[in-house]
This record gives structure tokens, C-alpha cells and sequence, in this order.
């Protein structure tokens, strides 16, 4: 008889162990809460990527080849390869769709919601403020003829190691201070800077020598990784702009 209440005891004793054990455990602070930013994760894994209609790319030989490449064949392209901010207003270019036009005439006759500009590697070698001065005029213009576009300034594409090392011009040093410059006209609101760099850069933050022939462009099978990340980056700085 002892030994039988013994016996109950003890598992009665268990028992009120195992139930507290269980509350405790489904209390624990270790259990999954939602936060504002899986919220936020949430959210930006949601958003719709922007379309590529009405935008317009003007540029250099980097955006001929974002143009050619890309896959963005929704949007329009004001490039050549030598085109600079002290050309770019005298420069008549054959623009897809469209036919030959100069930018003034282009930014006149149609609407864009969105607007990319990449310019500055032609112009190395010029005095920078001279070439923010005419860089700044560009801006100004875009904003003129296309009030409702955002603008996105992009910064300019890095060079290898080997060239950046050897060219006193054209180097890195040259390219990231442009860049700086580029960067300020960016306000969150109407102009976003956007620098696809680490996209292609290597460890040593130069143009990954195995993604170029030439040490300055990056092969034609890239740039469908460049358009992709236009598209994701733009998405990214509206929706953030947005809120």
C-alpha cells in the first residue's frame, strides 16, 4: 500500500513538472515575433519592378551598350560613344523608334516618368567644376522639359586595376572623385544616385579584369545583369522615396 501511494506520488510530482516545463516553454522569449522590419522585407519582396516605358537613358559608350544588351527594349536612348556633358546638346543621335533627334528636341516631344543620365568618363582630363557646371546644366534641363520624371544620376563605370595603375588620366582615383561630385545632385526625392561598382568591381574595388576585353567596358554578356539591377535599384529607391 506504501509503496503503491509512493509510486503515485511521484508521478503526480512528474506530471506538475512536465506541465510547467510545457508553459514555460511556449512563453519562451526565443519564439518567433514579427518585426517593423521583416515587415519591411516583406513589403519590398511585394513591390511590383518598375516598367521601363516612358524612361529615357542618356549616356556614353556604357549606355550604347546598356541600349544594345540590357533587355531594357521598353525605354528610349540618347547615347554615342563619345557623347559628354559638353556635347550633349550639339550631338544629333539616332535613337531607336524614334529617329535622329537632338536631346532638346527629344526631352520636347515626349514625356518620361523617368530619366537616366551617365556620363563623366569621356570628360576626365577637364576641370571637374567645369564639367559640374555643364553637368549640372543637364539636370536642370531634364527637370525643365520633364517635371514629373525622377531623374537618376549614375555613377561612372570603374576601370581594371592594370589600366587604373598605369593611365594618370583615366584611373580610379580620377573616377571615384567624378563620382563624389556626380553624387551630390542626388536629393532623395526628384534625383537618385545610383553606382553599380560593386556589381563589377573585384576585391580591390577596380573593374574585374575577367568581365572586360578592354579594361574599360564589360563583355556584352554582363550587361543583362546591369538592366536587372537598374530595374531592382530604381524599384528600391521609389519605394523608399514613397515612404
Amino acid at each position: 500500500m506504501k509503496k503503491t501511494i509512493l509510486c503515485m506520488t511521484i508521478l503526480l510530482m512528474l506530471l506538475v513538472v512536465g506541465c510547467s516545463t510545457e508553459h514555460e516553454d511556449t512563453q519562451s522569449p526565443s519564439a518567433p515575433v514579427q518585426t517593423t522590419k521583416d515587415t519591411a522585407a516583406e513589403k519590398t519582396a511585394t513591390t511590383q519592378p518598375v516598367s521601363m516605358d516612358n524612361a529615357l537613358f542618356i549616356g556614353d559608350s556604357r549606355t550604347v551598350g546598356i541600349c544594345e544588351y540590357a533587355g531594357l527594349n521598353e525605354a528610349d536612348f540618347f547615347a554615342t560613344v563619345g557623347m559628354s556633358v559638353y556635347n550633349v546638346f550639339d550631338d544629333t543621335v539616332s535613337v531607336p523608334n524614334v529617329g535622329k533627334i537632338t536631346l532638346k528636341e527629344l526631352l520636347s516631344s515626349k514625356s518620361y516618368d523617368k530619366v537616366y543620365i551617365m556620363l563623366g568618363i569621356n570628360e576626365i582630363g577637364y576641370k571637374t567644376d567645369q564639367t559640374m557646371e555643364n553637368y549640372a546644366k543637364l539636370v536642370e534641363t531634364v527637370k525643365q522639359t520633364q517635371p514629373d520624371a525622377k531623374i537618376f544620376v549614375q555613377a561612372n563605370l570603374h576601370v581594371t586595376e592594370e589600366l587604373s595603375q598605369s593611365d594618370d588620366v583615366i584611373n580610379n582615383e580620377a573616377i571615384n572623385c567624378l563620382n563624389t561630385s556626380i553624387s551630390k545632385f542626388a536629393d532623395g526625392r526628384c534625383v537618385f544616385y545610383l553606382d553599380v561598382n560593386p556589381l563589377f568591381d573585384d576585391e580591390s574595388g577596380c573593374l574585374d579584369a575577367k568581365k572586360t576585353s578592354d579594361k574599360v567596358h564589360i563583355y556584352a554578356k554582363h550587361y543583362i545583369d546591369w538592366g536587372k539591377w537598374i530595374v531592382e535599384e530604381t524599384t528600391a529607391k521609389l519605394s523608399e522615396a514613397d515612404n
